[in-house]
């Protein structure tokens, strides 16, 4: 290093070349264990740079080409994970297929939609124009974006196929997600519809959940001030089913998903609100 930079290289060579005497001098399966660990990392590293270049461009393709349609059905399609190099590479052809046709299409089709969506102030002839351009930028954007996509979705298909990588996991279900979304279903309403306020009761607390048993269900878990909890079902707003704290078990699952379970059976909810939930439920048996 003191030296500047072409000390530093005269340095790393006289390095790679005293190792591979000490190898010579030795064993001759050592030398070509080590010649093949490094050819492996070499192959490895560049094949998941490659992969993850032509992933970003393909990604920057889509978002030049302005097309939101075409970038859901990529999306879409990438979603399913190559588990080999054949399904990498017949994924890949189909998003390259769905790149050439979407940008032939997209020559008719962006003026036509940009004259659908236009506003009233706008000039039919701008709004069409715009159009014309974004169909011209994206018969260039989508091909390029296309084969880079075959690139990528192959690169994963060996690296996933082989073990190199390790397949994604969700850290969080859909269902999760779903319960998370507030109910916009107001304390009057509730009140009304489960007849609380006809037995002299309050709502303290609501929590929406999603349950799936048999089919996927939406719904809202109410604890009432006199010990009460009612299952609302959102999909039939008749259906609702009451039950005494008291006699039920309510509790939480021991990791740190949104679980509470409820008469055996799990209720996905929103895991930021299920502690007051409980807070309240253990208050009012005490």
């Amino acid at each position: 290093m003191r030296n500047g930079p072409s000390g530093f290289m005269m340095g790393i060579s006289e390095g790679a070349t005293s190792l591979l005497k000490h190898f010579s001098l030795g064993n001759q399966s050592n030398l070509f264990v080590f010649c093949f660990i490094i050819f492996f990392f070499l192959y490895l590293g560049t094949l998941t740079s490659l992969t993850t270049f032509a992933n970003s461009v393909a990604r920057n393709m889509d978002r030049l080409a302005m097309d939101s349609e075409h970038t859901l059905r990529t999306e879409e399609t990438c979603r399913h994970i190559p588990t080999g190099m054949t399904s990498g590479l017949l994924q890949g052809l189909e998003l390259f297929s769905l790149s050439l046709l979407g940008a032939i299409a997209g020559l008719a089709e962006q003026p036509l939609a940009s004259f659908r969506n236009r506003d009233d102030s706008q000039a039919a002839t701008t709004t069409v124009l715009s159009g014309v351009g974004k169909g011209l930028v994206g018969i260039v954007a989508k091909p390029v974006g296309g084969v880079a996509q075959l690139i990528s979705q192959t690169g994963q298909g060996i690296l996933y196929g082989t073990g190199l990588m390790n397949i994604p996991h969700r850290r969080h279900r859909q269902l999760e997600q779903d319960a998370r979304i507030n109910t916009n279903i107001s304390y009057l309403k509730l009140s009304h519809i489960c007849q609380i306020t006809e037995n002299q009761d309050e709502i303290l607390d609501i929590l929406d959940y999603v349950l799936e048993h048999h089919i996927i269900e939406h719904g809202i878990l109410i604890l009432t001030r006199n010990g009460h909890v009612i299952v609302y079902h959102k999909d039939d707003e008749n259906q609702h089913a009451d039950y005494l704290l008291n006699d039920i078990e309510i509790s939480e699952s021991p990791d740190s998903s949104g679980l509470l379970i409820f008469n055996n059976l799990s209720f996905y909810v929103d895991p930021r609100l299920r502690h007051q939930f409980l807070a309240l439920c253990r208050l009012i048996r005490s």
